[in-house]
């Protein structure tokens, strides 16, 4: 038995995969007619089959779809094991602008309509219930938004000015810092911070008049130390991810139920940065610092995209959420390795953000 059986029209196949990918990406299984049927198989057959061996239908909303026979069939059936929707067995997403009509209209969709791909994605996880084949994600089908200007300028969101996001080769680099450099850095507030090849006493020597003169009562400061991080603790990437969210919290003597909190649907870095943003900034009212050290121990892992993701996932919320809090958060990472080689898929973003600073 499958999770979902994601039922689509065929015009609408790019999102079906989409969506698919994604799903398999979080551990759901998923039949999809464009992986599973074979050719020369019995369409109707192997969707009844499809449909029977799946816990629950996803439904991909569009003008093709309620216009088709064939999917009608598909949903119905699943309405029809469900009419009050109490086993969430139907769960429509809703891909284009379409009217919805008769007993589809009573059931809550998911609404992807006009998204970038990051909301998109975040969207339909929380949706899902939090939330292969193929090695790299098909490529988004929606909207594209516009490209960031690559002159340096900045663009104007919520009309507040917002450093773009770095293109690769942009990230500002400063070799052997001064303490006004540091201290300026500091200032402006730039989102993430790498320190190369400074460790020991050299962060206390470098560091701590910057933080003395930039920093003021108001900051709230956290301090993780990943070396300290147990092999239990860096066996997964959910463990880890626990593990740092209960670092964090006994850093800021926070008495979080982590088990009811964190949830099992959701994968280890989204349950972080909601961490992040409801235990974090939340309950602090100025800037918060953090500072985490020791960051090489992640560059064996097998979760290491995830892991260095997730810092860039604080940046972009920095820019793109600011309202919220974000733009109050400073990431500070202690590393000796190249930054350029934290992420390594070809199918994520680099790390091509913020200031890094590099002692020789």
């Amino acid at each position: 038995m499958r999770d979902f059986f994601i039922s689509y029209n065929h015009r609408d196949h790019a999102w079906a995969k989409w969506i698919a990918w994604h799903l398999e990406k979080q551990g759901y299984q998923t039949y999809i007619q464009a992986w599973d049927f074979s050719p020369g198989s019995n369409f109707v057959v192997e969707m009844q089959k499809a449909a029977a061996d799946s816990h629950c239908t996803i439904a991909v909303l569009s003008p093709n779809y309620l216009l088709s026979g064939f999917t009608a069939a598909e949903w119905a059936a699943a309405f029809a094991q469900d009419p009050t929707g109490e086993k969430r067995l139907l769960i429509p997403v809703r891909i284009a602008p379409c009217d919805l009509t008769g007993l589809l209209r009573s059931i809550v969709y998911i609404d992807l309509v006009g998204q970038s791909e990051i909301d998109a994605l975040e969207m339909l996880l929380e949706g899902i219930g939090g939330v292969g084949r193929p090695q790299n994600p098909p490529v988004f089908p929606g909207e594209q938004p516009p490209a960031f200007p690559t002159d340096g300028s900045s663009i104007t969101l919520d009309s507040k000015p917002v450093r773009p996001a770095a293109a690769e080769g942009d990230v500002i680099v400063v070799v052997n810092p001064t303490q006004n450099e540091i201290a300026e850095q500091f200032q402006k507030g730039e989102g993430v911070i790498v320190f190369r090849g400074l460790s020991g006493a050299g962060i206390n020597r470098v560091l701590t008049p910057v933080f003395k003169t930039v920093l003021n009562k108001d900051t709230t400061t956290i301090y993780t130390d990943l070396e300290t991080f147990s092999a239990e603790q860096r066996k997964d990437a959910d463990s880890y991810f626990r593990a740092l969210a209960y670092d964090v919290a006994a850093n800021l003597d926070v008495s979080t139920d982590f088990n009811r909190t964190w949830k099992r649907n959701m994968t280890g870095q989204q349950n972080m940065v909601n961490f992040m943003r409801d235990g974090v900034l939340k309950n602090a009212s100025g800037r918060v610092v953090w500072s985490v050290h020791h960051v090489d121990y992640l560059l064996d892992s097998e979760f290491r995209d995830d892991a260095f993701h997730f810092f860039r996932v604080l940046y972009n919320k920095r820019a793109m959420e600011s309202t919220r809090g974000w733009d109050r958060l400073i990431t500070i990472l202690f590393c000796h390795g190249d930054p350029n080689t934290f992420i390594q898929g070809a199918g994520s973003s680099p790390f091509n953000i913020g200031v890094r600073f590099e002692f020789l």
